[in-house]
């Protein structure tokens, strides 16, 4: 099960925007994507997916079964 953790950044775990180097790292650990079109930014992970979000740190952890 692939899991990544990201700075929040000021996002929330219903409307999370990728940067390009953190799909990289998502694509380097084994992540699948139900839309991937690097030209126009848009990206969105395939599901099963869960979303961890830690306010404490300031981080969120995604899992993809």
């Amino acid at each position: 099960m692939p899991r990544h953790t990201i700075p929040l950044n000021g996002r929330t775990t219903r409307h999370t925007k990728f940067t390009q180097d953190e799909v990289e790292a998502l694509l380097q650990k084994g992540f699948r994507f139900a839309i991937y079109h690097p030209a126009g930014d848009e990206f969105r992970l395939s599901l099963p997916l869960q979303t961890i979000e830690d306010r404490t740190h300031g981080t969120l952890t995604i899992e993809q079964g």
